[in-house]
């Protein structure tokens, strides 16, 4: 693990195991990763990471569409 990572696991309803990863990459941007492993989903990941992205302050409607 990287001191500017953060790891964080949640299992669904479903028992899939979902990997959120958070990098700090500057004083300004932040790396997210959501991984929902080999035999996950890849719609999931991309509602995971949307939901994520709405929560988040700044950006325009269109950056967090970017997702998709």
């Amino acid at each position: 693990n990287h001191p500017d990572q953060v790891k964080l696991t949640y299992v669904d309803g479903r028992k899939l195991k979902i990997v959120v990863t958070v990098v700090r990459r500057t004083e300004t941007v932040t790396e997210l990763h959501v991984d929902v492993g080999l035999f996950g989903v890849e719609g999931m990941a991309r509602l995971v990471m949307r939901q994520i992205l709405h929560q988040l302050p700044g950006g325009t409607e269109e950056d967090k569409k970017a997702v998709e």
